[in-house]
């Protein structure tokens, strides 16, 4: 993509080849990059998509409009979306507010002020009638009803009950990261697996999701356990991150430390034991 200053006033973009030759005449307001053979183009402040030859294959009359993901996207105008396919047919009414993303080949999308998830062929597979839902993750997403929060798989099968909690502390509640997912209930944290089964007891004051094979978790101190909910890292920290490459940051007794999946202390050791394990 290249803009190109057409005098001091008029500044218009378009596509250039690998070799740096003007591949589509600069004469779109804005454009956006290529994907899956499409791209966006905006004139007179509306959207429409061309083709890699340049050739206008939806005219410009959207005011919303997305990339194409997976074969499909969606546009419309603020009173509604429609979701459509390359053939450039819609496959819904105009019935949605919006469609969030794509993730296991579902569309997380709103309608009437609900959250469901349409497949690729535009059919609402799960019903619009979650007040929240998140994205799918290795097939399984969290919904939510009322006050409390649950788990589903891509047919709309509830895993884990709705009855938990979600007191906002965590953004990545029943979200899973190597195979578990974080829950709350009274106040309390534990763990579920891709079954909706409590595999880690619902008993610790704070937690937080697993990587690098370990979650941090609080007792009356912070420590790790591993995935089967066997103590790894003694609960000696005032505070413990999630690991991210290998490392996590501590803080214990009132000094911040780095230290390893391991337990040893690798940064900031000098009034820190040489391992906490």
């Amino acid at each position: 993509m290249v803009a190109v200053d057409i005098d001091s006033t008029l500044v218009l973009y378009g596509f250039i080849d690998t070799a740096g030759r003007m591949a589509i005449a600069p004469e779109f307001q804005y454009a956006y990059p290529f994907s899956e053979g499409f791209a966006v183009v905006k004139n007179y402040d509306r959207y429409g998509l061309i083709d890699l030859h340049g050739r206008e294959v939806m005219s410009t009359k959207y005011e919303i409009l997305s990339p194409v993901i997976h074969g499909v996207f969606f546009g419309g105008d603020p009173d509604g979306l429609a979701l459509f396919d390359t053939r450039m047919e819609p496959l819904t009414p105009f019935a949605y507010e919006a469609f969030v993303d794509i993730t296991d080949n579902r569309i997380l999308a709103v309608r009437e002020g609900k959250y469901g998830y349409l497949d690729l062929k535009g059919r609402e597979i799960i019903p619009c009638r979650y007040k929240n839902a998140y994205l799918f993750r290795d097939g399984r997403a969290a919904v939510n009803i009322g006050d409390r929060w649950g788990i589903i798989d891509t047919l709309g099968r509830v895993v884990l009950p709705i009855e938990y909690e979600n007191s906002g502390t965590r953004a990545e509640l029943y979200i899973f990261h190597e195979g578990r997912a974080l829950v709350e209930k009274g106040g309390l944290y534990g763990f579920c697996d891709l079954s909706g089964d409590i595999v880690i007891p619902i008993q610790y004051l704070d937690a937080y999701q697993f990587h690098d094979g370990l979650a941090p978790v609080k007792t009356g101190y912070w420590g790790y356990i591993d995935t089967m909910g066997m103590p790894y890292i003694v609960p000696v920290f005032d505070y413990a991150s999630p690991f991210e490459y290998g490392r996590a940051e501590v803080i214990f007794n009132g000094e911040t430390h780095k230290m390893d999946t391991k337990g040893r202390c690798v940064k900031n050791c000098k009034n820190a034991p040489r391992a906490w394990r």
